[in-house]
């Protein structure tokens, strides 16, 4: 199964940017909204590669 890597540096940033609400919260929200967005950068990206 091929890996891909990718550049998380700056989700974080980014869902607070897009959420300012779950930056302040200290239970994982703005971890699963980064995780979310990166999902989110794969999948348009595979979806504009084919």
């Amino acid at each position: 199964m091929p890996v891909r890597t990718a550049d998380e540096r700056l989700t974080s940033a980014q869902a607070a940017r897009q959420a300012p609400a779950a930056a302040r919260r200290r239970d994982g929200t703005l971890d699963s909204l980064a995780a979310a967005l990166l999902l989110q950068a794969e999948l348009d990206a595979r979806r504009g590669a084919a």
